[in-house]
């Protein structure tokens, strides 16, 4: 047998056997006694726990649409559901304001890779992103330039977050550095610390800071 079709066909072997290798221990991974949020690569989300597995396939059982069968290459992600969040009969999602309030930040951080842009009125624009599960970065601007060419803030807000106890305390230390442009001397800023006590869905924090 020609040996590039030998190397082609011990190729296409080794890539099966990886899939089938990595569709089993996807499957096994899975815990029958939890519930995890499935969503698919078509953007459908199912919520439910794990009554079967086999390789390439899931069973799994959904409060309102019974059993279904889905197929491990369909999925894009799958999420353990913490039985805490469900409330009332429904799932409380994560809190995507859970580092902040309605200006000024609290103890808690991004978790990597998660971010938000917040836009209020065209005017103000900010955006922060979670460089680790401790370090976050953002800035914003503020557009007075619309008002007729009326100088512009922007400004950054670098943040480490430190978890004391696990969903009651945390520390943050952070600072909003920023200047106007079109204006001389106009640097401004603030260096801070604060504690946040509680869960994020709920907590109050106490803070000092230093301008």
């Amino acid at each position: 047998m020609n040996q590039s079709i030998t190397m082609k066909i011990l190729q296409l072997a080794l890539v099966f056997c990886f899939m089938v290798s990595f569709q089993t221990t996807f499957a096994q991974d899975l815990n029958d006694t939890m519930a995890y949020r499935i969503t698919t690569k078509d953007g459908n989300v199912y919520t439910g726990t794990v009554i079967k597995r086999e390789p390439g396939k899931i069973l799994l059982k959904t409060a309102n649409i019974g059993e279904i069968t889905l197929a491990v290459s369909d999925i894009s992600e799958i999420q353990a559901i913490d039985p805490t969040k469900f409330r009332k009969g429904g799932y409380w999602f994560e809190n995507p304001q859970a580092t902040r309030y309605l200006w000024t930040s609290n103890g808690y951080g991004f978790k990597k890779g998660e971010g938000y842009y917040q836009n209020v009125w065209v005017l103000f624009n900010q955006v922060a992103y979670g460089i680790t599960d401790n370090i976050s970065i953002g800035g914003g601007v503020l557009l007075l330039f619309f008002f007729g060419g009326t100088s512009t803030p922007v400004w950054i807000t670098p943040k480490v977050s430190i978890p004391i106890a696990r969903d009651k305390v945390n520390l943050g230390v952070g600072a909003l550095v920023g200047t106007v442009i079109g204006e001389d001397e106009s640097g401004f800023g603030i260096l801070y610390g604060i504690t946040t006590f509680g869960s994020k869905d709920r907590n109050i924090s106490i803070g000092l800071g230093w301008g």
